[in-house]
């Protein structure tokens, strides 16, 4: 279903929320038009999360994998998307300009995405994040996730019976527990990279128990697959979004923003298919949705 237009039946009128649904239109149509048939529905997804076009099949592969973060608008898009945004603004602009370009872009990318959960707890850490150093104050990453997700409660009680729920107590298991855990076994000054493995890692561990319980099957590839997905997700963000964009303006220049996307999503699926066919990759677990069951 594509929405191009719409009316405003009764009451006033939301001018920012128009004007973002009226973007997100116009980089659906722009990426329908130019992108692969294949690659549309993954496209549209990472650059304002409509997946009315992502295969179903498609989906479900990538998440057996332990990749739903490369066919999901969630939280991890915004916080590496602002974030990059923030340190390459505080750098160049100060630390003023940079927490208002990127807190409006905060909002921005929540309004594209579509109002979801896990994007609203991502925003609100990122936004305490950016304000911290205006009143001069220390970030804590934990108490910002703990408040996003008292909030979620108060505004719908009934989120924590929901998978995306847990995976938002399974991000407050890794950085509360796991990840704090882990630094103080090492005794060694950690660099940031090998800090954010770790981390990586530590979500992996959290996110194993969520996975047993909601997927149907998984891949025993999706215990590394988060190092992956750090490595995989900014050149698709970049390939979906620069393609998207130029697609807006000038058509023809959207083929090579998107081939990049295009390759890698190609070498994945054949790297997936080739896992596949390894005798006991694929662990049966969890409940089967509706479509395992007939």
């Amino acid at each position: 279903m594509k929405v191009s237009t719409f009316e405003m039946l009764s009451g006033s009128g939301d001018v920012i929320g128009e004007a973002v649904f009226s973007i997100r239109c116009r980089l659906i149509e722009a990426v329908e038009e130019t992108a692969d048939d294949e690659d549309k529905g993954i496209f549209e997804v990472l650059t304002c999360g409509y997946k009315a076009h992502l295969n179903e099949d498609i989906r479900e592969e990538y998440t057996d994998f332990g990749l739903m973060f490369l066919v999901s608008f969630s939280g991890i898009h915004i916080s590496m998307i602002t974030e990059a945004l923030y340190r390459l603004l505080r750098k160049s602009l100060g630390k003023n300009a940079a927490f208002l370009f990127s807190s409006s872009a905060v909002l921005f990318l929540f309004l594209l995405s579509g109002h979801s959960s896990s994007v609203f707890r991502a925003g609100l850490v990122c936004l305490f994040r950016f304000l911290a150093p205006l009143f001069k104050r220390k970030f804590d990453y934990l108490c910002a996730v703990s408040f996003s997700v008292i909030l979620l409660i108060i505004d719908s009680p009934g989120i924590v019976f929901l998978s995306t729920f847990h995976y938002i107590l399974g991000i407050l298991l890794a950085s509360g527990i796991l990840y704090p855990l882990i630094i103080s076994y090492l005794k060694t000054p950690v660099k940031s990279f090998a800090g954010s493995m770790i981390f990586l890692l530590s979500l992996q561990v959290s996110f194993l128990p969520i996975r047993l319980y909601w997927s149907f099957k998984i891949s025993l590839f999706s215990f590394f697959s988060g190092l992956f997905s750090a490595v995989l997700l900014p050149v698709l963000l970049s390939s979906a979004y620069l393609g998207a964009v130029s697609a807006v303006f000038y058509g023809k220049t959207a083929v090579f923003f998107f081939g990049p996307g295009h390759v890698l999503l190609r070498l994945l699926g054949q790297f997936m298919d080739l896992l596949e066919m390894i005798p006991f990759m694929t662990v049966l677990t969890g409940r089967p949705s509706l479509n395992h069951m007939i």
